[in-house]
């Protein structure tokens, strides 16, 4: 299992990213915050780098991590970076709990 590259961690602690439309309800159905989406980054020790179908990742890649929330409990979380409104974020793609 490989660990989340600095380079990464660094993107997603510097602010809060736009979520994806399913995100977005997997956030208020769990009682996620940007805080979780941090926390997981910070404490997953599952991750994995995919390339970006959709060609919008600056970096042409898209990330999936598996680590634990602000309340301890097991989290999916796959993002990539973007450029948004010229400030380069996090795009969160997908977040639930892990299976």
């Amino acid at each position: 299992m490989a660990k989340l590259p600095p380079e990464v961690l660094e993107v997603i602690e510097a602010a809060p990213g736009p979520f994806s439309y399913h995100a977005q309800l997997d956030a208020i159905c769990f009682d996620l915050y940007w805080e979780d989406v941090i926390e997981v980054a910070r404490t997953g020790d599952d991750w994995k780098r995919e390339k970006d179908d959709h060609y919008e990742a600056v970096d042409g890649w898209k990330d999936s991590i598996i680590g634990r929330d602000t309340h301890g409990r097991k989290l999916y979380l796959a993002g990539k970076k973007v450029y948004f409104y010229g400030e380069l974020l996090w795009y969160v793609i997908t977040f639930h709990e892990a299976k």
